[in-house]
């Protein structure tokens, strides 16, 4: 962990260097805020307000002032820093304790899959991935949402996995209620997404107790939890808009699409990836060179399903080959080239992916992450057409197929290697 903190607090340092000396002027602002993750220019200004909220007018009013949950907790460090500007240094201690708290959480996971082994290649895999450690020095929500993701994960595979007691089933179930609410504040539009995977947890939970024919208080208590949360948590949507105002001129909110049908919400935000923001906040049309599939709409659940290969397609491979070499707008030729080489690495993880999967069919705990991994990569294939976005959002799944790489990648090396010792020992006698 040591080495990743330095890793991390050298790499944010570097990129404010290169800001604030202007050697990337078409890339990265004095500030250290990238044009690849310009919604942090936003948030810069709201950032600067709430400090001065903090300063001036005390912790209560910092508290009720209406912002995004992300922007209030970045305020926190920009205000003990005393800073007269903002730039991503004064930042970085909530984004090195947001990097350090996901290496661990994939290490975990990984761990109790597949090994510690495992567990530690994945988590090196994602320490130095670029475009992550690039996003993790931003002002951004996608840290928050990530960590949270992979919170929620790890408190099912958990009590899925082991013989949990009715204490450790309240534990769990209640840091598993504090995830899904911080999934319903920080990222409103995954919510129905998260029903589905706290459905299915229930589901894998209820079935380990029929195959193992015995009745598991722990696994009760936390389903219990769970199931209490996603009911009662909806119910105080109001007050949570204090942690969720957006200050753009964007049309609609994520929380008026709320009272739409499912297919209904999947074609307005197809639609609504079909733009992005400027400098000013203001909405603008996107770069057709930055879309996929963009002539394509949903008119009803037909065309959904009819969608639904090509979706999966785009989520688990875009952005394509072709779409390496070209320059695109935002981030410009290197961006594209860089996504190149991530993704063709990324290919190779997912044929790992599915070996791991193979090796660890019988345990329930890996059909809920690989499920969990699938709907989420499928779900953004559907409506993130824009792949600026579709990359940013796909962050918390694409770990998971690094964590299922890493455990085929590591099981085919450990074959490997004890065939050799094997050979080598039969040789010697």
């Amino acid at each position: 962990m040591i080495l990743a903190a330095v890793l991390h607090l050298g790499f944010a340092t570097a990129v404010y260097e290169v800001g604030k000396h202007q050697l990337a002027p078409s890339q990265i602002y004095p500030t250290g805020v990238g044009k690849f993750a310009s919604d942090g220019l936003m948030y810069e200004r709201e950032c600067l307000e709430l400090s001065e909220v903090l300063r001036t007018e005390g912790l209560r009013a910092w508290m009720t002032w209406p912002t995004q949950l992300h922007v209030r907790l970045y305020s926190l460090p920009f205000a003990l820093s005393r800073a007269d500007s903002f730039n991503i240094m004064t930042i970085e201690p909530l984004n090195l304790a947001y990097y350090l708290g996901i290496l661990t959480l994939v290490f975990y996971i990984g761990k109790s899959l597949f090994g510690r082994t495992s567990g530690l290649t994945a988590a090196a895999i994602i320490g130095i991935w670029p475009s992550l450690l690039l996003h993790t020095t931003q002002l951004l929500r996608d840290p928050l949402f990530i960590l949270t993701i992979l919170v929620l994960c790890l408190t099912v595979m958990t009590v899925l996995d082991s013989k949990t007691t009715w204490r450790n089933g309240l534990v769990y179930g209640i840091i598993g209620s504090a995830a899904l609410l911080s999934i319903r504040i920080v990222r409103l539009p995954m919510w129905r997404l998260t029903l589905v995977v706290i459905a299915l947890a229930i589901a894998l939970l209820i079935l380990r107790m029929i195959l193992n024919r015995q009745v598991m208080v722990g696994a009760i208590v936390f389903t219990l939890l769970v199931s209490a949360a996603v009911i009662i948590i909806p119910q105080f949507q109001v007050s949570f808009r204090t942690n969720q105002e957006v200050k753009t001129k964007r049309a609609g909110t994520p929380e008026a699409l709320e009272a739409f049908s499912t297919e209904q919400q999947l074609a307005m935000r197809r639609r609504s990836f079909g733009f992005h923001l400027d400098e000013e906040g203001n909405l603008l049309p996107a770069e057709d060179g930055s879309r996929i599939d963009r002539d394509v709409q949903f008119g009803g659940p037909v065309d959904i399903i009819k969608y639904l290969p090509r979706a999966t397609v785009v989520g688990f491979l875009a952005p394509f080959p072709n779409m390496w070499l070209s320059t695109g707008k935002q981030v410009g030729s290197g961006g594209r080239v860089l996504s190149g080489f991530e993704m063709l690495v990324t290919y190779v993880l997912e044929c790992f992916a599915v070996i791991a999967l193979v090796l660890t069919r019988r345990k329930l705990a890996s059909w809920f992450l690989f499920s969990v991994m699938a709907l989420g990569t499928v779900a953004l294939g559907l409506v993130a057409n824009n792949i600026g976005a579709l990359y940013r959002l796909r962050y918390p799944f694409w770990m998971m197929i690094v964590i299922f790489g890493a455990g085929g990648l590591t099981h085919l090396l450990r074959h490997r290697f004890s065939k050799r010792a094997l050979a080598q020992t039969e040789a010697e006698s």
